[in-house]
């Protein structure tokens, strides 16, 4: 009898620890699979961080409800996630975590949070090489609804931290490996790539190849720096032009949008240093060329001749606002149609829109005079 008692609660205990065992391993996280009959999510429903390691190194850590404080900013970071390098080890602390909503930590001695802003929530903050960068939403004001796309960057300055940091768009191809930094500036496949746009921290603005910063590792004067709110720049002698183009519906129609098309301002590049740097403004449409002061563009209207314009370049083929109404072109003397016509107008707001010689001064003529008691014209031919 007491061996079958013995065995009895031997059984007992064996099926106790059974289903502790079971309820425990439920309850842990396995490698293998998880025994839970509940719904299937990953996590506690404790208020403790997540961390996941590799290596046994801390790699990605989810907050719970936490609040901390980043460069003297406090406030929840509830459930933000942060991704990274351990190096910069306070992160992971049990009262710190992500900046943003997400937080890549790459390299870096120093965990930077100058430039940090409370605003900086749905988005993703960088920090790496002791600087700090995001790009999310932003929240305009206290009110809801005022909400900007922001890219921002930082520099956190000092003798130690001389910059500077900029904002840059390159493209790149196949660099083979290499991590050498070509003196060709047209090169998409050197370890640089090709500089196309760039913002500095002073708000200079510098489109084309030749911008950047020249730090150890960079060939000696290789970039410069933008001069001006929009500065535009091409290596090798190549001419560089801003264009303005229009179109109607259809691709073609309007002013077209070709190199050949609309206004183009710039500079010429030519080997011939003598010729190089001409600088030019090209109206490349048959038709006229305004110039104004003291005046609103938001007034024009060609076909009323209501151009408030003080000087006017086109040729005699040029359509432009008639006498006895409508638009376009006026050749009293059928003499050919490309031949120059330069108009500088005593008055604006009665300006030369149907100039009649090579330089045309004071006021239009034909059906309408020019205004009694005026200046009478003057005509250079």
């Amino acid at each position: 009898m007491n061996i079958l008692k013995r065995k009895i609660k031997l059984s007992l205990l064996m099926s106790i620890g059974f289903l502790v065992t079971n309820a425990l391993n439920a309850q842990s996280w396995n490698t293998n699979g998880n025994n839970i009959n509940t719904s299937n999510w990953f996590g506690s429903i404790n208020n403790v961080q997540i961390l996941t390691r590799t290596n046994n190194t801390n790699r990605m850590k989810l907050n719970g409800n936490l609040s901390y404080a980043i460069d003297g900013y406090n406030g929840n970071r509830n459930g933000n996630l942060l991704l990274g390098w351990q190096n910069t080890g306070t992160l992971y602390n049990p009262n710190r975590g992500a900046y943003s909503l997400l937080h890549l930590n790459g390299e870096g001695t120093t965990l930077q949070e100058g430039g940090y802003r409370s605003w900086m929530k749905t988005g993703i903050t960088f920090t790496g090489n002791n600087d700090l960068s995001y790009i999310g939403l932003r929240q305009v004001g206290t009110g809801t609804d005022i909400t900007e796309t922001t890219i921002a960057w930082s520099d956190n300055q000092g003798a130690s931290h001389p910059g500077p940091d900029d904002m840059v768009f390159r493209f790149l191809a196949s660099g083979g490996g290499t991590t050498a930094i070509s003196s060709n500036l047209q090169s998409v496949n050197d370890y640089d790539g090709l500089h196309v746009a760039r913002f500095t921290s002073t708000g200079n603005f510098g489109l084309g190849n030749t911008f950047g910063t020249n730090p150890t590792g960079t060939p000696s004067n290789l970039y410069v720096r933008p001069a001006s709110l929009g500065h535009y720049s091409l290596s090798d002698l190549r001419s560089v032009w801003q264009q303005f183009t229009n179109r109607n519906t259809a691709n073609g129609s309007g002013t077209g949008e070709t190199a050949s098309d609309g206004l183009r301002i710039g500079i010429v590049g030519n080997a011939n240093a003598n010729a190089n740097g001409t600088a030019a403004l090209y109206n490349q449409e048959a038709r006229a060329l305004l110039f104004s002061t003291s005046a609103n563009t938001n007034s024009i209207n060609l076909t009323s001749g209501t151009t408030l314009e003080r000087m006017r370049i086109m040729s005699v083929g040029t359509p432009t606002h008639l006498a006895t109404g409508g638009f376009g072109v006026y050749n009293p003397g059928n003499i050919t149609s490309n031949r120059t016509r330069v108009a500088i107008s005593h008055n604006p707001s009665q300006p030369i829109t149907r100039p009649l010689s090579l330089l045309h001064l004071g006021y239009n003529t034909g059906l309408n005079s020019f205004p009694a008691g005026s200046m009478e014209c003057l005509y250079l031919l």
